[in-house]
């Protein structure tokens, strides 16, 4: 077919190259070496970018505990400057110095026990899934730990601290004999394990670190209560761990423990077959034996220094601590006038059990128990 090009005007003439002609030209080295650079660059910071929007995993650190405040009354310990006290009420509680306000370190810890020289506050959890471990706060970092302890028989109960911080015994009990061990701190290295008398073993520490306890005997014939067996007093001497037996039950006496001194180990023998002479609100006659357990003598029960105290504050009992009676005095550690005190009543009516602190001086002997709280299990 022929195409009509007669109405498209004058042609420009069309020239025709070689292909040598159209070859490109050699680019420059400069401008190659400024690309090179820019490129580098860009991949350089996109490697950057990536890398350090890759999230680090979290480290490891002690659980901070974030105490509440207790809603209770003023401070217990305002009068005592620098004073640090723990208890037990609806969890472990921490009072500390003239202007506190009275802490709850843990609402399901129970049996606090304070080490002065230490810092820390160790007690333990009953009835959860925190069971048999030993919680540790320390009141300079407000931190825990948790520290995994093997348990005897039952379900450990209580821990308390050696007077130096060198230790911690911990308890655990079925309804009739506890099982005692004793763990260097921090180590955890178990020292000793024992059997004590009683679902909650009565323990005392001498000033040597010495631990004095109820000894569970086997006696013949059996007693008729309790697990059949007698009551003695014995002591664990540490480090060694060595027990050696100071009064030993036999078929005619048992042994109850009052308390310890610093050279002394103070007690009550009495008649197996008649357990309720035990009952320390009407005790008469007394024993003391010294902590070698050489000795053995009667004293007046008035003259023994834990039961002075207590006669002393039963006399001085205000009138909302009517139908108390005191189980024990402890003096402050840096000012020995001021007496921490437990008291507690049987309730008849529910078969419970009331329990209350407060506070003493023995510089006035006309002053009455003072800064009175719910609580039990105290220490400073």
């Amino acid at each position: 077919m022929d195409i009509d090009n007669s109405n498209q005007g004058p042609q420009a003439p069309i020239t025709y190259v070689s292909a040598q002609e159209v070859s490109p030209k050699k680019p420059n080295k400069l401008i190659l070496l400024i690309v090179g650079i820019f490129a580098l660059c860009l991949l350089s910071m996109g490697v950057y970018i990536i890398v350090t929007s890759i999230k680090k995993p979290p480290t490891q650190s002690k659980t901070n505990v974030q105490p509440s405040v207790v809603a209770s009354p003023t401070p217990l310990v305002r009068d005592i400057e620098d004073a640090t006290l723990v208890y037990e009420h609806n969890g472990v509680v921490l009072s500390q110095g003239s202007q506190s306000t009275p802490l709850v370190l843990d609402p399901n810890g129970i049996s606090p026990s304070y080490s002065s020289v230490l810092q820390k506050i160790a007690y333990v959890v009953y009835g959860s899934t925190r069971d048999n471990a030993v919680y540790v706060y320390d009141i300079e970092t407000k931190q825990i730990e948790e520290r995994k302890e093997t348990v005897g028989d039952g379900t450990l109960r209580t821990v308390m601290w050696s007077p130096d911080g060198k230790y911690l015994a911990t308890i655990a009990s079925t309804s009739v004999i506890g099982s005692i061990t004793i763990y260097e701190y921090p180590s955890g290295k178990e020292v000793a394990s024992f059997r004590a008398f009683g679902a909650f073993p009565e323990i005392s520490w001498d000033n040597d670190g010495n631990l004095i306890f109820r000894d569970p005997e086997s006696v013949t014939p059996p007693r008729q209560y309790e697990s059949g067996e007698g009551q003695g007093i014995a002591k664990i001497s540490l480090p060694s761990g060595q027990k050696q037996i100071l009064l030993r039950a036999d078929a005619k006496h048992d042994y109850y423990l009052l308390g310890v001194t610093d050279t002394m180990v103070y007690y009550v023998p009495f008649d197996p077959n008649n357990p309720s002479e035990t009952n320390s609100g009407s005790l008469s006659t007394c024993s003391q034996i010294t902590i070698s357990g050489q000795g053995s003598r009667s004293v007046d029960c008035k003259s023994v220094p834990n039961q002075q105290i207590i006669n002393a504050v039963s006399s001085r009992l205000p009138s909302s601590l009517v139908g108390y009676f005191v189980s024990q005095c402890i003096p402050n550690p840096k000012n020995a006038n001021w007496l921490l005190c437990s008291f507690y009543k049987y309730n008849e009516s529910d078969s419970s059990t009331s329990t209350k602190i407060g506070l003493f001086t023995r510089n006035n002997p006309q002053a009455e128990v003072t800064h009175i709280v719910d609580g039990n299990n105290a220490s400073w």
